[in-house]
């Protein structure tokens, strides 16, 4: 494996690898679940889709896709770009890279080969909470997680109690169906401990020693001076240091914007040539690109000029610059250690001058605590954390302001780094991790599975480090497929935004963004503080917001207002229908996911390994659910309903069995067809009545010497078809009744049954053509009792439990994606909105 890694490695980056780059790779590869520790700068980003193009490149069913998940929105499209260009160059049109954030969703059911998201995106989609979809897809997003290689980069930006206890319990929960890879610079050594423990993981520290004995070695030791000032950060000390390169690092935009302003004003009446950048993370993505292709160019790898950048949080992370001198605000001793990773990046001398912040004689410690957007604390718990995260904030900061004192004037590497990272941080993160239990964070997650409230998102994924803001007079004409910018606040600079505007003290208008029943986003008004809670996209009126291209977004009174940016919205047709058999569409359907189990594979073999069963035989169980979704169309009040619509429409009777009406919105006879009586339900009763006539006999043909497995697995393929409309289905519809499925439909199954690796004597017990009328029926327990959920008390095999849930997940985006590709097999002359179909 050693020298075709290497090969591959090579033919990629042009370089050869250093030791620890193949050797992660080959432990990803066999052990599955790793956490990579390396300095800044070492190449970990190529180490960790190594793996992942190995495996490809050599036809192993190792992973579907690949998530690589970022803290920061401005490290994934820096990413991105980098990856994206490298591999389109080197296996042109072969790998789909896609990028999934608030502002660039371009794939946000998670389809591509590479997917470049966030953490929020990421482990909003593992809680069926998705921040890219509305609440009736979640279940199709989560689904992607079976078979995915995750990698979660810059780990030690996660917030133990939140998103990096979240995102350990989700390697966990996915153990044998997904592989992992934490990757950290400055992850405190209890903190690894406490994550390799929770999710067996194998944990890899490569130390300076290792980088500068590897026979590979392409750069001089970078040699960083620390030193402790005790006079205020001002361009006069900045300007003193300047040899050609400085990083001025701010702990906020505001602040950042200011020294900004006032350094160019120096430097113009001194009649200086200095070129200066101002770069943070309220800026549009065209004028931030052009900025960071001008930072790069003067700070880049092959930088060529001089220059002085004024910057906040964006440039710790991910960002492949080199300045000889770095200026910072005090901060948490993890940070000042990653804005130290830009300093003699490239080998050579540096100098790092730290500076307290103060106001009033006191210490300033934002935006480094107090960063919830939740109006109140959801419980007196949140309450007691809120206060206890304060404080801990407090002394980190104070901590780290004191221990710089032994540090002033040293020079200090990687190990120096991580044994102050380990004093400042390793007891604090490690008490925070381990405050939510284990049981606590699986408890919570699967209230957060079961719930439709919001507010899991607070607790679980991210305290609001940021919100996503858009800046229109009326947000509601916008039409956001077609990506209008938005911007990365603080949520403490939107909360006293809103507030004075509540007080009357400022005029505008703001609003929160919700989604409609059919998932369509609506901007409605924020009328109190409590608007605010669990949300993280609103939109201010202009009144509240100005941008220029030089200084960014700023809050004040402006007249600038986000453009859609594409000229032409995505031409879905989500409701033009053309009139199908019900025998035909399921036939469609089910051919499609037969040829999406090749774009399966790893998830396939994955869960045949764990339930101990054949890959056909998983396939089998996909093609169930895909070939039964649409079972409860065939209900006596669903066919009537479709024919007296597609009467109203055509004024021909319909004898057969339909699963889908003509349907044009520009047909005038579709709002007289509309008068009609409600569409009634169809996936829970189909799935219900398919249970004892087709599922249950089906799964225990295939699995006869472990009826127990096959009975909860046969739930979870009842519950993909209950839920493929919305995760949250619980209760059937009490007038429905069969006469029986069409014969076209019953026949088709029989003979597709009878193709699996079952004994054809269960045969006699599929009755797909018995009549069954709900209320009649209708066990109000058994079908509640029937669907999997994450929690599972009625099934006495433990390992089963969480696996059925998942393994619903999974079948449920296996039926979801094959309709939808049926239906643009379709209309192949429209690409169809994956919505309702």
């Amino acid at each position: 494996m050693q020298p075709e890694l290497t090969a591959l490695f090579t033919q990629i980056t042009g370089k050869k690898p250093y030791g620890f780059q193949t050797q992660v790779a080959r432990e990803v590869l066999e052990q599955e679940r790793v956490i990579l520790r390396a300095p800044t700068g070492s190449g970990k980003t190529w180490a960790a889709l190594l793996p992942f193009l190995y495996a490809k490149e050599n036809r192993t069913p190792w992973a579907d896709r690949l998530i690589y998940a970022v803290p920061l929105r401005t490290l994934g499209k820096n990413l991105y770009s980098t990856i994206k260009k490298r591999l389109d160059d080197q296996f042109p049109g072969k790998y789909r890279v896609t990028m999934q954030t608030g502002d660039v969703p371009d794939d946000p059911l998670f389809e591509g080969d590479i997917i470049l998201c966030t953490v929020d995106q990421l482990l909003s989609a593992y809680i069926l909470h998705p921040y890219a979809v509305g609440p009736r897809r979640a279940n199709v997003v989560a689904g992607a997680l079976s078979g995915a290689y995750v990698v979660i980069d810059e780990t030690h930006l996660l917030t133990p109690r939140e998103s990096l206890a979240t995102a350990v319990d989700m390697v966990r929960r996915y153990q044998g169906l997904m592989t992992a890879l934490f990757m950290t610079a400055t992850m405190p050594d209890t903190v690894m401990d406490e994550v390799a423990r929770r999710c067996k993981a194998k944990t890899i520290t490569v130390t300076e020693e290792q980088m500068e004995s590897d026979p590979q070695s392409r750069q001089v030791k970078p040699e960083r001076r620390i030193h402790r000032m005790t006079i205020p950060l001002s361009p006069e000390a900045v300007l003193s240091e300047h040899r050609t390169s400085s990083l001025v690092v701010c702990n906020t935009v505001d602040r950042a914007v200011r020294f900004y302003q006032t350094l160019k004003k120096m430097l113009g009446e001194n009649k200086s040539d200095i070129p200066l950048f101002l770069l943070h993370s309220r800026f549009l993505p065209e004028d931030r690109a052009r900025l960071e292709r001008r930072i790069t160019e003067q700070f880049g790898p092959d930088r060529t000029g001089r220059g002085i950048i004024i910057s906040t949080q964006v440039l710790e992370a991910g960002v492949d610059i080199s300045a000889d001198v770095l200026h910072t605000e005090l901060a948490p001793a993890n940070a000042i250690v990653q804005r130290s990773g830009r300093v003699a990046r490239y080998g050579g001398l540096g100098s790092i001058f730290v500076y307290d912040i103060t106001e009033d004689g006191k210490r300033n410690y934002a935006p480094y605590f107090g960063v919830s957007i939740a109006a109140n604390a959801s419980s007196a718990t949140n309450d007691i954390n809120a206060s206890s995260d304060e404080a801990e904030a407090r002394r980190i900061m104070d901590a780290t302001w004191d221990s710089l004192e032994k540090w002033d004037g040293k020079v200090i590497g990687f190990t120096q780094e991580l044994a102050w990272v380990n004093e400042i941080h390793a007891a604090v993160e490690q008490r925070a991790l381990r405050s939510r239990t284990e049981r606590k964070v699986i408890d919570d997650v699967n209230a957060a599975m079961r719930s439709q409230s919001s507010h899991f998102l607070r607790d679980l994924v991210r305290n609001a480090a940021s919100i996503n803001l858009l800046v229109h007079p009326d947000p509601n004409t916008l039409d956001m497929r077609r990506q209008p910018p938005l911007f990365s606040l603080h949520p403490g600079v939107f909360r006293r935004i809103v507030r004075r505007v509540l007080r009357g003290e400022q005029d505008g208008a703001m609003w929160f963004m919700d989604f409609r029943e059919n998932d369509e986003i609506i901007w409605m008004e924020i009328k109190n503080e409590k608007d605010l809670d669990g949300r993280y996209f609103f939109a201010v009126s202009p009144q509240l917001a100005a941008y220029h291209p030089e200084i960014g977004l700023t809050m004040e009174s402006g007249t600038f207002q986000c453009k859609e940016k594409l000229d032409k919205p995505p031409v879905y047709e989500r409701f033009r229908y053309r009139k199908e058999l019900l025998s035909d569409h399921l036939q469609a359907v089910a051919g499609e996911c037969e040829q999406q189990g090749k774009r399966n594979q790893a998830a396939v073999a994955r869960w045949a390994e764990l339930l101990c069963l054949r890959t056909d035989t998983i396939e089998s169980f996909s093609w169930l659910g895909a070939a039964g979704h649409d079972a409860g169309k065939a209900s006596l009040q669903w066919q009537t309903w479709a024919r007296n619509y597609q009467f109203v429409l055509t004024g021909k009777v319909e004898e057969e069995c339909l699963a889908h009406t003509d349907y044009d919105p520009e047909n005038p006879r579709v709002k007289e067809a509309e008068k009609s009586k409600r569409k009634p339900s169809h996936a829970a009763e189909g799935a219900y009545y398919l249970f004892d006539r087709l599922l249950q006999p089906v799964a225990d043909g295939l699995i006869p010497d472990d009826l127990p497995k096959a009975e909860i697995i046969a739930r979870s393929v009842m519950t993909a078809i209950a839920r493929h409309h919305g995760p949250h289905v619980k209760e059937l519809n009490r007038q429905i009744e069969f006469c029986g499925m069409p014969d076209a439909v019953a026949n088709w199954l029989s003979e597709q049954v009878k193709t699996m690796p079952v004994d054809t004597a269960i045969l006699e017990n599929i009755g797909l053509q018995s009549a069954w009328k709900s209320e009649s029926s209708f066990d109000r327990n058994r079908f509640a009792k029937l669907l999997v959920d994450p929690k599972l008390n009625e099934c006495g095999n433990n390992v089963l439990k969480e696996l059925a849930w998942l393994f619903y997940l999974y079948l449920v985006r296996r039926l979801r994606m094959a309709d939808w590709a049926s239906m643009e097999r379709a209309h192949p002359e429209k690409e169809v909105e994956k919505g309702d179909c």
